[in-house]
């Protein structure tokens, strides 16, 4: 999958680079983010709030 990140290039334009080169335990976190936020649409029909974002981010198993 191909992402936009700013890379600090002179000319302003962001650099497509893939989301591989993102670091294991980021992507990881990433995907369990996503998980959760499209399970929150299905079940309720709505995004996650900042403070059910929080307890996610809480029970997410890759951090200490």
């Amino acid at each position: 999958m191909l992402a936009l990140v700013d890379a600090g290039q002179d000319d302003g334009q962001p650099e497509m680079r893939s989301r591989d080169d993102e670091p294991l335990a980021q992507r990881a976190r990433r995907a369990f983010v996503e998980g959760a936020e499209e399970d929150s649409r299905r079940r309720l029909g709505r995004a996650l709030t900042l403070d059910e974002l929080e307890r996610v981010l809480r029970r997410f198993p890759g951090d200490p």
